[in-house]
């Protein structure tokens, strides 16, 4: 008499554990707030993606429902050639690795005084960014983030 060792029932359950472990535990959770995709991180809101390709002069929102924004993702806006100009506001705290890396047509870059980490790579290859004014409170800047430019 053959027994059978898992049921489908236990096979599922051993999948589920068997893809958490594998991701090294659960993914944060990405909200979504109009054209803004972000993650909770303590009591602020990290910007990950947006919805609609931003183009022109990005103002980047303070808030994403009910919480701040403190931070800029890693990788967010690269590439992103429709970008001339970008507004970062008071509250942001750090930008992330390559966040505006090979953005070719970015001009500018306006930093509030809350900024005080800038990724490594965070701005490479922005051709056309000439010049920027960097906060007082800057504490850390990346390998290569302003190369190229």
């Amino acid at each position: 008499m053959r027994r059978k060792l898992f049921n489908g029932k236990m096979l599922g359950v051993l999948a589920v554990i068997l893809v958490l472990f594998m991701a090294g535990g659960v993914a944060e959770e990405v909200k979504r707030s109009g054209n803004w995709k972000y993650f909770l991180e303590g009591d602020g809101a990290i910007i990950t993606g947006y919805v609609k390709e931003p183009r022109g002069t990005l103002k980047i929102p303070g808030k994403l429902g009910k919480y701040a924004v403190t931070g800029i993702d890693e990788g967010v806006f690269e590439f992103c050639n429709g970008l001339i100009r970008v507004v970062i506001p008071k509250g942001i705290t750090h930008i992330g690795n390559e966040a505006f890396m090979g953005c070719e047509n970015l001009t500018g870059v306006t930093f509030p005084s809350s900024v005080t980490s800038i990724g490594n790579k965070a701005f490479y290859g922005c051709h056309r960014l000439t010049g920027v004014t960097l906060p007082a409170g800057v504490t850390s800047i990346g390998d290569r983030a302003f190369d190229d430019c």
